[in-house]
């Protein structure tokens, strides 16, 4: 409105003006005595009322301009809602800072294509949804550390800009993938097996003359015999089967695992260390119990026997009722291990990067200053001098494998289970979604840990 009206006033000081220089012309241009010319009070007049008529005119053309301009404008409830819209979206790319040239450098994922995201985190929006092939050149323009407490670079491919995991892309052209796809025996086809591992356990055989089979069957062919102490790994099962698929020298097939109860091939991995917390509101006399489906107990302290009866305490601390000996937490750890973890999800952080990513992950997820360094101090010497870790936490797998029982039953229980495989050189795997741990009333917490070869 105020602009209006000083449009207005400017308008009308304007015509006002060229009345008065009209009126002076005018006067200049009237011969003295002319009765037939208008007298110069007449002229007067006929000028105001000239001047009158313009600024009336003008007032009416800068009215309409003012409403045209009002009811062009758009509505507040409009702009508000642009601007909150604006506000909440944010799928903006993020520069880093300084933005300069690094090097140049190739994408050298072993599977899955390079991710390029908006900012340096694996839940970020993708730059364009196919990534960047195993190979394919791309320049560096800056580098951050991402929210998963690895390092990101800042890349341009092909006119597109974004972040992508630092440990994916080399100075050096990487070597073409040989894939390692089993390739048929010339004496049979033998049977694909359900599930193929991309991390397999490792095992030996214990008994000697085990037949390597086409199938997960005694009826099957037997290509030959596998000797005492044969080093195997596990490529693939069948659910609910007591046979391997696996590999000796070149030829692929089915070993049995074994047989009413004696074992011929023994699996060298274990669950390590796994150990139980108890924090009831009150003293309370605990008994817990293991039921291990896919390996066997070997160590536990205080001793199991037949199950654990203790005295437990709200500050953690236990007495152990069979032997009166006193605890801060049940230890077991087993042998054999023939469960199928998970890996479909997870982690791959450098060795060096262990400690605080094992911080980070295991305070997220719930585990008192205490309990984290109990684990710390136990996988790390294990973990840091490795190049690379690719870690999984797992739940059903390790749930079903390794059943818990607690009497009286608790409030909440957390149990966190690593499985992690040393690798020498990184791979991209799908970030895995962790879930934060509420402690309610009596409470009961378990840790532990695998290692693949």
């Amino acid at each position: 409105m105020k602009r209006g009206m000083a449009a207005l006033w400017a308008g009308a000081t304007v015509v006002l003006a060229a009345g008065g220089f009209f009126l002076g012309c005018k006067l200049m241009k009237t011969p003295a005595g002319n009765t037939e010319q208008s007298t110069a009070a007449e002229l007067v007049n006929e000028t105001a009322a000239e001047t009158v008529s313009a600024v009336s005119e003008t007032t009416t053309a800068v009215m309409e301009t003012t409403v045209t301009t009002e009811e062009t404008k758009p509505a507040t409830s409009e702009v508000t809602e642009t601007e909150t819209t604006t506000a909440i979206a944010d799928d903006s790319l993020v520069y880093p800072d300084p933005y300069a040239f690094v090097m140049s450098g190739y994408v050298s994922t072993k599977k899955s294509n390079l991710m390029m995201r908006i900012r340096p985190d694996a839940d970020a929006a993708c730059v364009f949804s196919e990534g960047i092939e195993r190979g394919k050149p791309v320049e560096v323009y800056g580098s951050s550390m991402g929210t998963d407490g690895t390092m990101w670079y800042f890349v341009k491919y092909n006119g597109y800009e974004g972040w992508s995991k630092a440990v994916y892309i080399t100075k050096e052209a990487p070597a073409p993938i040989q894939e390692e796809t089993p390739k048929n025996n010339p004496q049979d086809d033998y049977v694909q097996p359900d599930h193929y591992l991309d991390y397999g356990n490792h095992c030996e055989t214990i008994v000697g003359e085990l037949n390597l089979r086409s199938g997960p069957g005694e009826g099957y062919h037997s290509y030959l015999k596998l000797p005492k102490g044969a080093q195997l790994e596990e490529l693939g099962y069948n659910d609910n089967s007591d046979w391997i698929f696996t590999c000796y020298n070149g030829q692929y097939g089915w070993a049995k695992t074994m047989n009413n109860g004696k074992v011929y091939i023994q699996f060298t991995g274990g669950m390590a260390k796994p150990v139980i917390y108890l924090y009831p509101q009150r003293e309370t006399v605990v008994d817990v119990k293991l039921s291990l489906k896919t390996s066997e107990l070997s160590t536990t302290y205080p001793d199991y026997g037949d199950g654990w009866h203790v005295l437990a305490k709200p500050d953690g601390s236990l007495l152990n009722l069979a032997d009166g000996t006193h605890h801060a937490y049940l230890f077991w750890d087993s042998r054999n291990d023939r469960t199928h973890y998970d890996f479909s999800e997870g982690f791959c952080v450098s060795g060096k990067e262990t400690e605080a990513f094992l911080k980070e992950k295991l305070t997220y997820m719930g585990l008192t200053e205490s309990e984290m360094n109990d684990f710390i101090v136990y996988w790390l010497p294990k973990m840091e001098h490795n190049n690379y870790n690719l870690i999984s936490f797992q739940k059903d797998a390790y749930a079903e494998a390794a059943e818990l029982t607690v009497t009286p039953k608790p409030d909440s229980m957390l149990r966190v289970f690593m499985a992690y495989v040393p690798l020498e050189k990184p791979t991209e795997v799908k970030p895995q979604k962790l879930i934060t741990f509420e402690r309610n009333g009596y409470t009961v917490v378990e840790w532990g840990g695998t290692e693949l070869s």
